[in-house]
Formats: structure tokens, C-alpha cells, sequence
């Protein structure tokens, strides 16, 4: 059972190392045509299957180098959160994340446990890898932390001290019986069973033993055949993706279904929660709409002739199918993230006037009743012209070099945007995760459910995290920690890459560490504004939760991070269309927070660095790991490699490129203030903009009164031309007559 285990969780490449031989029994092309015949995925029931068996059973074998770099880097923060134990077997082990599979686990440790994002208490509730050391392979020198006391390898195997330790995968493991043991082995039997019968020639014993073997003669070795079948592979994964979404097999959003919700439920709703009694009452649907998540109804209430505007906010994937307990929960929490901003700082937020997570109600779904707040949104005011009614080729003429009235517009609505994030900033907690605040009592901190973007009603459980390195490196367990067999050399160097991403001083501040309130999609058409460019409302706030600062309320706006987020975001069809002018507003913004007086500015410049990282390591809104690293090797002085050759050499042990690395990462995520002079240069280049448009039009209207009164003279000039030929004209015609 425990090699089933390993079979699923342990990449092939990370077995025992037999050796390469100049004669293959098969070639790894023909491994990969078989591949190309079964599922590319195991099905989902088998999937979460695994990890609820993977849990009870409280262990993942992982290779060596991804162990080693998913220690994170210990700080006085977290040394009292470190448990030690000893341990018989030379295995590198996932702890249990139970605390009662802890107690009866006869597992021993010799080296020291870990948080990576979890309760670091005790080694029931720590999931970061527990490993021994091989004292046949590296020496080591224990030493003392407090009251703990670690081993520490001294073998330098990357331009580093490794943190981890030599390990046999095959080597036996002993677990004591128990109730959560027995339920993982039934588990993973029906996992087995599911998997099997979706790909029954892929996992065969005899198939198995080959493939085994076969990666193990070539592992380390990836050819340029290698890599295309791999391409072929993945594109062939988002084929099949796609054709999902297509014809509706996954899908969290059912429009279709939301839409059919009639006018007079949406009436009745609005008055039984705003009409007043024995009043003269008038109700109206003003509009539909829908966006990526949410549909929303703006309903017109008229009393005694005066108009009042609500809003019906409706989940796109709040049906009896798609909805479960977790989306009460984020709503429920929604809502008092709501109104705790209303109450306590001057931002403009709308006002819930009821709500409901069940479909118990009039309406039959679950709902936000808000008050509508005046202003259109953003994109009124940001471009020339109507956005809503240009085509895409006459947006981009002026979507970096707008005209001087919208250039103006620009800085005042940022400046106006960062006073209102430097209110929400105020905003401080203990945690990473959902806050809560109940009636009477201190706000407390809870976890936070993602889904994954490819339609799935599985939720993952996040937090709450007690630090920004547990954050970090959760994701990176999450994401890293069970790669698949096929996983190339490039994507298992990605661990490496992002572990000295995290190392920066950015994430380890010295002292305590507060976070606040991170809205995850603050772009254009969530901010509402005036005509020349003032807040007036912020809205769409189901995505908000408490983050590090670095994340939070002084980050730049999402429409100003495009430029380091992937290609689907950062790409000219998608607002705001700006091909370099990107990091300049982000500047002017950082500034405006300065000016505003936001302590964390210090962050803003940087921030769609920072974000784009926590996208692409938690799996957030389709984050792309060789993208941003990529974007990442373009900032370092004369390095044009590919991401994916930089990351597989990293994977390799290339020493030189990782002391290149940190001494950059550290240049390029270093925080920094903008400079400041620059609103005020930004205020007298304005100035001299609208005098020389002001100038223009003097001068325009001079040419125009000019041009008038030449036209003036021309006519009299004719008339009196006219006047005179006539005058001739009769002078003859009497000369005639005599």
C-alpha cells in the first residue's frame, strides 16, 4: 500500500537512482506515446480521494533536492514554532496533520520540524517535511536555538548551506495501527480502483516497473524530443481543458440559471427590506448585468417621487448544484469586511441592507442587498472618448499619451484613490486570512477557502497564517510537494527559484509583524468616480481578505500590476491597454500614498512583483510561475536566458547562477519610496500642459476671428467690386441709348 502511496505522490525521477545505461529497453519517446493514450488527469473523485488518504495516513515521500528547498530559511519568528523528535528510518516524510495520527505514529525524527504556512505548535498539526540525516553522506554539526536543538548539514550542495538531508524514498516505514490508518488504506484502495479504471494500460504493475526504470536510465537527461512530447502533452491537457469548459462539464458560474430569477422576485425583495410602511412605492429594474463571478440587478425604488438606487447581488455560481458551505462562509465573511470598513473608516463602501447565504429566501438564492453608490465606474475617466462604445484601435491610439483634460483626470483619481487605501490601510491585524467580527466581541481571524480556475466546486483551505514566510511557503508545499511523474528538470528547479525569491528581506520583516485588508480585484470597474475623477464608491469586495502589507492596502491597483502578471492580464486587449506607461502611474500612485501619508508606500512600487509571486505559488487567478520569472531574468543586466533552461540548471546545482541570483532578487524586490519630488514635477508639467492648451486655443480663436475678418473684407471687396462693374454697366448701357 505504501508503494501505491509513493507511486502517486513520488515523481518517477525521484526513485532510487540506478544508474543510466547506454541501452534502453524502451525509449523514453515511446513512454510518452503511451502517456498520450490515457488520461492526462486522474479524475477528480480519485483525486480528492488521494488527498484525504494522504492525510490519514500522515506522510508524502519527496525527493531529495524539492525536500531541501522547501525548508524555509529559520528566523527568531519562527524558532519557538519548531518541534524536534528522533527517528529510526532514512525517510524524508510529510508529518501528520492530525494531531491524534501524530500521538500514535511510532515515527521518530532527528532533524528539526518546520512551519511552512500551518499551526507550528506541535508536530500534529506542522505538514512541512520531517527529515534524518545520513551522516554516511554529510556531515553535520548539531547546535542550539533556544531550546532546540537542530542539525545542520555543512555539505554546500547549491552555493549554500543545505537544510536538508540525504534519503533512500524506497526505504521501509512503520506506522502503528490505527483508526485514521485504517481509513487511509481504504481510501487509497478506492483511489487505486478509480485510477485504474480510468487508465488501465497506463497503470499496470508490469507498465509501471517499466516506466520506473526507464526514467531512472534517463532522469536528468531532458533532450529536445523530451521537451516537445512534453509541449505536445500539456497543450493536449488545455485542449481537453478547454473543451470542458465548452460544453459546460465544470463550471462553477450557471448564468443561464441565475438570469431566469424574474423582475417580481427581484421587486418583491427590494420592498420587503427598503419600502417604508403605507408609503407611495415605485419599483424598477433600471438594469442586468453580469461579470466574471457575480450577477447584479440595479433596482430603482421611487418613494413619494424620490428616487433611492439599490443593488441585488447574485454569485454566478450560487445554485442548489455549485454551492456549498464554504461559499456561506466567504459571503458571511464578506459582509462584515463590509461593514466593519463602513464603520470604522470614511471609505466609500456600499451599505448591506440584508443578506442571505441560503436559497430559503424571496428570491431563491443566495444574495447581497446593498444601497447603490452615485458615479460611474473608472473607466469614464481614464480614457478618451467613450470607452464603452470604441473599438479596440482607437482606445489604444491614446491609452499611454491620453490628452491633457484626461491626463488630468488620471492624476486626480489616483490621488484621490490612494487617500481612500490609506483610510482602509488603518485597518491592522494579527493574522493572514478571513477576519470575523462578531457582535460585542474582538475581531478574530479564520481560514480562507480558493478555487482553482478550472471550474472545480473543491475548495482549498488556506490559513490562517501567522506570517507572511508561513503564507509563502504553504503555497509553496501545496504547489511543489507532489509533482507529477512527468515533471521535467525546468519545473523541479522552479522550487529552488522561488525559495530564494522568498528569502528576501521583504518577506522576513525584524519586528512584529500586522496585516491588513487586501482587495483582490481593485481595477477600473470596481472604483466608481465623479466626472473629473474622485472616489465616490468601491465596490465588489467578494475577494477581500486580511494579507500582508506588501499585498494590502498600498499595493498598487490591479489595472496598475498587469505589466508583471501573466499574459492572459498583461496583454494590449485587455484595459488598460498601456504598452510602457504602466510602472509610470504606479510611481505617481506610490507617491499620491506618500503624500496621503500611508506608512506602507514604502511597498507600492513593487507590489505586482509581490503579487504576481503569491499568484503563481498559491495557484491564485491563473498565476504563471516561468512567466513571471522570465520577467524576472529581464531585470538582471545583460541575462537573456529562457526561464526554463535558468530554472533546470538551478535544478542541477549551478552554483554561480544561484550567487547571481540572490544578490539581484535582493536589488530587484528591494522596497523603495518614489522620489520625492515627483508629484510636484507631475503638478508643474500639468500646469504647463493646460497653459500651452489654453495658449492653443487663444490662439485658435485669434486665427478663427482673423480668418472671419478676412472673409469680411473679401465680401465687401466683392460687393463693392459688384457695385462698381453695375455702375459701369449702366454707364454704357446710357451711352448706348444716345
Amino acid at each position: 500500500m505504501l508503494s501505491f502511496v509513493r507511486d502517486m505522490f513520488v515523481p518517477v525521477a525521484a526513485r532510487p537512482y540506478v544508474g543510466r545505461k547506454a541501452s534502453a529497453s524502451r525509449s523514453r519517446q515511446q513512454t510518452t506515446s503511451e502517456l498520450r493514450k490515457a488520461p492526462k488527469k486522474p479524475p477528480r473523485k480519485a483525486a480528492a480521494l488521494c488527498h484525504v488518504a494522504r492525510r490519514c495516513l500522515g506522510l508524502t515521500l519527496l525527493p531529495k533536492q524539492e525536500q531541501t528547498m522547501l525548508n524555509p530559511p529559520m528566523s527568531a519568528s519562527n524558532t519557538s514554532a519548531t518541534a524536534t523528535a528522533t527517528a529510526t528510518a532514512t525517510t524524508t516524510l510529510i508529518a501528520p496533520t492530525h494531531p491524534k495520527m501524530a500521538k500514535e505514529s511510532s515515527l521518530s525524527v532527528q532533524h528539526d520540524v518546520r512551519s511552512h504556512g500551518h499551526h507550528a505548535t506541535e508536530l500534529g498539526d506542522n505538514p512541512c517535511p520531517v527529515t534524518e540525516q545520513n551522516p554516511a553522506h554529510e556531515p553535520s554539526m548539531v547546535r542550539k536555538q533556544g531550546n532546540v536543538k537542530r542539525v545542520q548539514t555543512s555539505a554546500t550542495d547549491s552555493g549554500y548551506v543545505s537544510e536538508g538531508a540525504a534519503f533512500t524514498p524506497d526505504a521501509p516505514v512503520k506506522l502503528k495501527d490505527s483508526k485514521l490508518r485504517r481509513l487511509g488504506q481504504r481510501l487509497s484502495a478506492k483511489c487505486k480502483n478509480l485510477w485504474h479504471s480510468s487508465s488501465p494500460d497506463l497503470h499496470n504493475e508490469d507498465c509501471q516497473d517499466k516506466e520506473s526504470e526507464d526514467s531512472a536510465e534517463t532522469d536528468g537527461v531532458d533532450t529536445e524530443e523530451d521537451v516537445e512530447d512534453e509541449e505536445d502533452i500539456e497543450n493536449h491537457e488545455d485542449d481537453d481543458d478547454d473543451d470542458d469548459e465548452e460544453d459546460g462539464s465544470h463550471p462553477r458560474c450557471d448564468f443561464k440559471t441565475i438570469e431566469s430569477i424574474t423582475d417580481e422576485k427581484l421587486h418583491e425583495l427590494v420592498l420587503l427590506h427598503c419600502a417604508r410602511d403605507g408609503a407611495v412605492c415605485h419599483v424598477q429594474i433600471e438594469h442586468r448585468a453580469k461579470g466574471t463571478y457575480n450577477f447584479a440587478a440595479i433596482v430603482g425604488l421611487t418613494i413619494n417621487n424620490v428616487r433611492q438606487g439599490y443593488v441585488v447581488r447574485i454569485p454566478g455560481h450560487a445554485t442548489r448544484a455549485h454551492w456549498k458551505i464554504e461559499d456561506e462562509y466567504m459571503m458571511e465573511r464578506e459582509v462584515q469586511l463590509i461593514e466593519h470598513i463602513r464603520k470604522n473608516t470614511t471609505a466609500p463602501v456600499p451599505k448591506v441592507i440584508d443578506y442571505s447565504t441560503k436559497h430559503s429566501n424571496t428570491i431563491g438564492f443566495p444574495y447581497i442587498l446593498m444601497n447603490q453608490l452615485p458615479g460611474k465606474n473608472a473607466y469614464s475617466i481614464w480614457f478618451d472618448g467613450d470607452y464603452d462604445n470604441e473599438d479596440l484601435e482607437d482606445v489604444l491610439q491614446h491609452a499611454d499619451n491620453p490628452s491633457t483634460a484626461t491626463e488630468t483626470k488620471r492624476i486626480t483619481f489616483l490621488r484621490s484613490l490612494a487617500r481612500v487605501m490609506t483610510e482602509i490601510q488603518t485597518l491592522s491585524f494579527d493574522k493572514i486570512g478571513m477576519p470575523a467580527f462578531p457582535e460585542g466581541e474582538t475581531s478574530t481571524i479564520g481560514p480562507m477557502y480558493q478555487w482553482s480556475t478550472d471550474g472545480s466546486d473543491y475548495a482549498r483551505k488556506r490559513g490562517p497564517f501567522d506570517s507572511s514566510l508561513q503564507y509563502a511557503f504553504s503555497g509553496m508545499t501545496d504547489q511543489f510537494v507532489c509533482l507529477p511523474p512527468m515533471a521535467s528538470e525546468s519545473k523541479r528547479g522552479v522550487l529552488k527559484f522561488f525559495r530564494h525569491f522568498f528569502s528576501q528581506a521583504v518577506f522576513k520583516p525584524l519586528g512584529p509583524e500586522t496585516f491588513t485588508v487586501h482587495h483582490r480585484d481593485l481595477d477600473l470597474q470596481n472604483i466608481l468616480v465623479d466626472e473629473d475623477g474622485n472616489i465616490t464608491g468601491i465596490i465588489d469586495w467578494d475577494k477581500a481578505f486580511v494579507a500582508p502589507r506588501y499585498l494590502g492596502a498600498a499595493a498598487a491597483p490591479f489595472f496598475l500590476q498587469k505589466d508583471w502578471l501573466p499574459e492572459y492580464l498583461n496583454n494590449l486587449e485587455t484595459a488598460p491597454h498601456m504598452g510602457w506607461k504602466t510602472h509610470h502611474y504606479r510611481e505617481i500612485y506610490a507617491a499620491a500614498l506618500v503624500e496621503a501619508g500611508n506608512p506602507d508606500a514604502i511597498y507600492t512600487t513593487k507590489s505586482a512583483i509581490y503579487r504576481a509571486a503569491f499568484m503563481a505559488i498559491c495557484d491564485l487567478d491563473g498565476g504563471d510561475k516561468f512567466d513571471l520569472i522570465d520577467k524576472l531574468l529581464r531585470e538582471i543586466p545583460h541575462c537573456r536566458i529562457k526561464a526554463t533552461d535558468f530554472t533546470r540548471a538551478l535544478y542541477l546545482g549551478w552554483k554561480d547562477g544561484e550567487a547571481m541570483l540572490k544578490v539581484e532578487l535582493a536589488r530587484i524586490l528591494e522596497p523603495e519610496l518614489p522620489r520625492t519630488d515627483l508629484l510636484k514635477d507631475i503638478d508643474a508639467e500639468m500646469s504647463i500642459k493646460e497653459w500651452l492648451l489654453d495658449f492653443n486655443i487663444e490662439i485658435e480663436e485669434a486665427e478663427e476671428i482673423d480668418e472671419e475678418d478676412e472673409e469680411d473684407e473679401e465680401d465687401e471687396e466683392d460687393e463693392d467690386t459688384g457695385t462698381a462693374s453695375a455702375s459701369k454697366s449702366d454707364g454704357e448701357d446710357d451711352d448706348e441709348a444716345d
